[in-house]
């Protein structure tokens, strides 16, 4: 069953994150309140929310049918993206001014294909919804911090072959399963916090 969970969430969190990239990487203010912590890594109350709420966005504007994910199950996405995040940075891994200026070129031709119009409509949508012009979204020091998160992740299996830890990169949808599985003990979740909040 966790097992399940783990794949639907690295599923969703994919897709969650490749849109709304930003609202998963801010960092947390003092007063936060927290979902879950430990492992290394933390989620606050807001980042959850933003996440589910972007994602309830995509669900809608994107029109489509797929098992919507539970609280758990974006969470363990939420967490296992942390998770990976921090085993890279341990790495060493980086992302070069040139590589984060190449993808949000090519994040914002997104925008203007007509043949992602949906996936362009949705981008709109979310840059619209941070108070920001277009411009200034793509200079902004949280859209740049959190592609450069997105692509060190993105870099992540590549480095993994490389090093022995898996055979090929379809073995990496298993090793985030078992990077999770490894870790959940230590992560401390506290559901009561998303009432109070």
């Amino acid at each position: 069953m966790l097992k399940k969970r783990i794949a639907l969430a690295s599923c969703i969190l994919v897709a969650v994150i490749a849109i709304t990239v930003v609202a998963l990487v801010l960092p947390a203010k003092e007063s936060e309140p927290v979902l879950a912590k430990g492992a290394g890594v933390e989620v606050t109350v807001k980042r959850f929310m933003d996440a589910k709420q972007n994602l309830e966005l995509a669900h809608n504007m994107l029109d489509v049918e797929p098992e919507y994910p539970t609280d758990q199950d974006l969470l363990d996405g939420i967490l296992t993206s942390e998770l990976l995040y921090s085993y890279a940075k341990k790495k060493g891994m980086s992302v070069s001014d040139e590589e984060l200026s190449q993808y949000i070129n090519e994040q914002r031709a997104v925008l203007e294909d007509t043949e992602q119009a949906d996936m362009a409509a949705l981008m709109k949508e979310r840059i619209r919804l941070t108070g920001m012009d277009e411009e200034s979204f793509w200079q902004d020091q949280a859209t740049l911090d959190g592609y450069r998160y997105f692509i060190i992740i993105g870099k992540l299996p590549e480095l993994l072959v490389k090093e022995g830890v898996i055979q090929s990169s379809y073995e990496f949808a298993p090793f985030r399963e078992k990077l999770l599985e490894e870790n959940a003990a230590s992560i401390k979740v506290n559901w009561d916090m998303l009432e109070k909040s």
